[in-house]
């Protein structure tokens, strides 16, 4: 008897806590392409000792152009 009314109890419990619990919140929306501008600029990432990624973004009319160029030992090893 008391593992079931404890069981109800923590069943009341739950569903009383949970109306005000959200994992986001509703009311902001978010701008994408205003977030996506604080990437404007050229970015560097060291992989490795000896490997390296740049990340090269600007503005171009209504978007974005990027370019993108891993080194590996001072030699291009892909780039777009």
């Amino acid at each position: 008897m008391k593992v079931h009314s404890l069981a109800i109890i923590i069943a009341l419990s739950l569903l009383l806590c949970t109306g005000g619990v959200q994992a986001q919140s509703t009311h902001t929306k978010l701008n994408q392409v205003e977030l996506y501008k604080q990437f404007i600029g050229v970015w560097k990432c060291d992989y490795a000792k000896d490997t390296t990624f740049f990340w090269e973004t600007k503005s171009f009319g209504g978007g974005f152009e990027v370019n993108m160029k891993w080194e590996s030992k001072g030699e291009i090893v892909f780039e777009v």
